[in-house]
């Protein structure tokens, strides 16, 4: 984990602005409501080491979609840092406020080397490297997008490290289920967006979960990357694997305290906390419907993640780097993961996928 000073909550981004001639660039990235903000030295902390780029995603500046755009602030930060939890790679992602009231925007960090999915063609490259383990961790990208409710897990949405490991940005259709019915749209309104062992077993196809896009991308032609690798490619069943163990291993209190930590909203710390919650307790009923995943959790390597989790939950940092409450926390993922151990039994019913119904969206 990089060591560079993260920005306040509090970032007051018209300041920034009048900071150009301190060395504070902005230019377009990508998309017309992104900018990237690179923060010189000079500007946030004397020491050299402190400077680090951020990307920064606009709330429109039209009253009527204040609500919304505030909203979409909060679906974003709090799936992504959920995801840096449960991924250390993930990148900052942070809620900043304009010096114009009631507007907030997002920021997040430069991941070194990231490049997009979308953009790396012919997509054949992009497969060989998944299946050679070049690129890793496409698993855990498109499991933590089911746990995240994610609905717009394009390949536009997903890049690599110059690490090798895939990275889901872009959390702003985040946990879409508890206000849905709200959407004009019913391909938004209408979907199931429920957490299956079907899904679970056919990840990172999908078969249940109706999300808007799914590892396509649409620019030269209707391309599904997942209808192009091989079915339960080991790597990605073990990446797979480790992250339901994850999931299901946060207890109640932690996700209380997590969410809390990020909003000041008392509503939308309810709304949150519920849904993630919510999700949490759908793995933990379907994984263990999977043949693959009750024979994981009896291997030596769940009970090393087990270790492991637990040492990365102690290192998190939140934002002005508070940290979680570990030793409260500690006991109970502990004493939950022994109690689900115990639940584990061979008796239930082994899932067989047809490979014409294997398909995804």
């Amino acid at each position: 984990m990089e060591s560079h000073k993260q920005l306040s909550d509090l970032v007051i981004l018209e300041k920034l602005k009048n900071q150009k001639n301190q060395n504070c660039s902005f230019s377009c990235q990508i998309h017309k409501t992104q900018k990237k903000i690179k923060l010189e030295a000079d500007a946030i902390d004397p020491t050299p080491k402190y400077q680090h780029t951020w990307y920064l995603k606009r709330s429109p500046y039209l009253p009527e979609y204040i609500a919304d755009a505030e909203l979409d602030c909060f679906r974003e930060v709090i799936a992504q840092e959920l995801l840096r939890l449960l991924n250390p790679a993930y990148p900052k992602t942070r809620l900043v406020k304009s010096d114009l009231p009631y507007f907030r925007h997002v920021i997040s960090k430069e991941i070194p080397g990231f490049q997009l999915l979308s953009n790396i063609v012919p997509f054949a490259k992009l497969e060989n490297k998944i299946i050679n383990q070049k690129y890793r961790m496409l698993g855990f990208a498109a499991i933590a997008a089911l746990f995240v409710n994610e609905i717009d897990f394009k390949l536009a949405n997903l890049g690599v490290s110059s690490e090798g490991e895939i990275i889901k940005i872009d959390g702003g259709r985040s946990f879409m289920d508890f206000d849905k019915d709200g959407w004009d749209d019913d391909k938004i309104r209408l979907a199931n967006y429920n957490i299956t062992a079907k899904d679970l077993n056919l990840c990172p196809k999908i078969k249940n979960y109706q999300a808007y896009t799914w590892l396509d991308e649409f620019r030269f032609s209707y391309y599904f990357l997942a209808d192009h690798l091989p079915e339960n490619l080991p790597s990605i069943r073990a990446e797979i694997n480790e992250a339901i163990l994850k999931i299901i291993l946060l207890p109640d209190e932690l996700i209380n305290d997590f969410v809390k930590h990020y909003l000041d909203s008392e509503k939308y710390q309810q709304i949150f906390y519920q849904e993630i919650c919510k999700r949490r307790n759908m793995f933990r009923a379907e994984a263990i419907k999977l043949e693959s995943f009750r024979n994981y959790l009896q291997s030596d390597q769940a009970n090393k993640l087990l270790t492991s989790f637990i040492q990365s939950l102690q290192e998190f940092k939140l934002t002005k780097k508070t940290k979680l409450d570990m030793p409260r926390f500690e006991p109970i993922i502990t004493s939950f993961y022994e109690v689900y151990l115990k639940n584990t039994t061979p008796t239930v019913e082994k899932e067989t996928t047809s490979p014409s119904k294997s398909r995804g969206l």
